[in-house]
């Protein structure tokens, strides 16, 4: 998958619909605070709010909150799209 496509996935499954996502030269961009914000998991400013939210924390095995983040390589993946990942795959879990 790549970025811009994880990006869309997590957008769409914190909530923004496709009504409030746009594509602005080739970048995800979500209507937030009144204007079109850049939406980039890697950015930490997007990605850590969220992992604290759904407590998916790239961390060591046993802490965190397991359901979200099981199944999820963080050896493979930076800690910014592991955490987006375990985001993802939790709420589309719950759909």
């Amino acid at each position: 998958m790549t970025n811009q496509e994880i990006d869309k996935r997590l957008a769409l499954s914190i909530g923004y619909t496709n009504i409030n996502i746009m594509f602005i030269n080739g970048d995800i961009h979500v209507w937030r605070f009144g204007d079109w914000q850049r939406f980039d998991h890697t950015d930490p400013a997007v990605i850590w709010p969220i992992a604290e939210q759904f407590d998916a924390f790239p961390i060591c095995y046993g802490v965190g909150n397991w359901s979200v983040i099981n199944g999820i390589d963080y050896f493979v993946n930076s800690p910014a799209t592991a955490s987006a990942l375990a985001v993802i795959n939790y709420c589309e879990s719950k759909k």
